[in-house]
């Protein structure tokens, strides 16, 4: 008699009689008995807890990069406005609008022989909003009184205004970056 026709031979008076063990079945008539649902129900409250222990840690993660690539994007438009007022001769303005946590350049233009700013329409400087959650405190910067928004002006010779952003949650201080004028440096510093 061969091995395989043994087995089935044994699978079949396992299945007719109730008192063979469990450990003298085959492989294949032990592995199809399962979990019970007590061992279900374990498993699945260990996996709950687990889940509500993590996903707070994800959530306060989430924001931190937010903040951080906020603070990234601000200093990349503040270096790209001071790397075009030297290389396009004329004044440069990154503006921001605390109501609506917008931010944005603009460059000096002649219109009808009067200069006056206006919002550069370009892809690496177009209009950005904060994240979420995320505002722009009250800047150590110009006002433009008419727009209710403030600016930091770059000029064509490598200068700029100086001045401090600062970006909040909820009241507490994420990052500052700051302008040093007249060598134009930009520092970015937490709190």
């Amino acid at each position: 008699m061969s091995e395989k026709s043994r087995e089935n031979e044994l699978l079949r008076f396992a299945q007719n009689d109730d008192r063979v063990q469990p450990r003298l079945l085959p492989q294949a008539a032990r592995s199809s008995r399962g979990f019970s649902l007590a061992e279900l129900l374990v498993v699945l409250t260990l996996l709950a807890i687990i889940m509500a222990a993590i996903v707070p840690l994800f959530a306060g993660s989430f924001l931190d990069i937010e903040a951080d690539y906020a603070v990234r994007d601000i200093v990349a438009l503040l270096k790209y406005a001071q790397e075009r007022a030297v290389t396009d001769t004329i004044p440069y303005r990154f503006y921001m609008n605390l109501d609506s946590g917008e931010y944005w350049l603009a460059s000096e233009t002649d219109v009808n022989g009067a200069f006056e700013f206006r919002e550069v329409k370009e892809h690496q400087s177009e209009r950005r909003k904060l994240p979420e959650g995320i505002q722009m405190d009250k800047p150590k910067a110009r006002e433009d009184k008419e727009s209710g928004t403030y600016y930091i002006e770059f000029s064509p010779s490598g200068w700029c205004d100086v001045a401090r952003i600062e970006l909040k949650k909820n009241h507490t201080l994420l990052s500052r970056i700051r302008t040093t004028g007249a060598v134009g440096r930009i520092i970015v510093g937490d709190k």
